[in-house]
């Protein structure tokens, strides 16, 4: 890595070709939002996305659910470029989103697949491989669960010991106001453990 390595926010377009040659290909298709859903939200100023580059040359990307109504940005999508995992973009990019976050007084939560529910070991090690890499760069894994249309999720966040009721309370909160409460309500059984 060289010290041209930046991060910006990426427009509709960008958003829209790294979705159609990057995401649908980095997440299985059962997590995968359809784009139109995405560009709508964006619209509202409710989703946003943002690209880590080298000499303009992407290498990551990372899709926010904003919630209106409170300082919370929940990562919904956080990738590195196939060929390019491994290198230290990941660390790097996700320190300049908490960076981004912490600027913007906003709270960083994230979604990660819940290990507990897989049965093949091999998914299980990497689902506990991603745990243990946002736990290195600063991210804490809270108790609390999520099943959102029949994946099952572990919450984290960023900074400080946040109580998980806390945890509950802002994910949920952010759930509904991008989803709405029909969706909740039908999709989304959150648990404390």
């Amino acid at each position: 890595m060289t010290e041209k390595v930046y991060m910006r926010e990426l427009t509709e377009q960008e958003m829209t070709e790294i979705y159609q040659s990057h995401l649908v290909e980095d997440f299985p298709a059962g997590e995968v939002k359809p784009l139109a859903h995405m560009l709508e939200g964006r619209k509202k100023g409710q989703y946003e996305a943002y690209g880590l580059f080298e000499k303009d040359t992407l290498k990551g990307y990372a899709y926010f659910i904003k919630n209106s109504t409170q300082p919370i940005a929940l990562l919904d999508y956080f990738a590195i470029v196939r060929g390019l995992r491994s290198a230290g973009y990941g660390s790097l990019f996700l320190k300049k989103l908490q960076a981004m976050c912490i600027e913007q007084q906003k709270q960083l939560i994230l979604e990660v697949e819940n290990p507990d529910y897989e049965t093949r070991e091999d998914k299980k090690v990497l689902m506990h491989r991603r745990i243990a890499f946002y736990q290195k760069n600063g991210m804490q894994l809270s108790g609390v669960t999520c099943n959102f249309y029949d994946n099952e999720y572990r919450i984290m966040y960023a900074g400080a010991h946040c109580e998980d009721t806390k945890v509950q309370e802002i994910t949920m909160n952010t759930y509904l106001n991008f989803f709405g409460a029909d969706v909740v309500r039908k999709r989304a059984v959150f648990h404390v453990l």
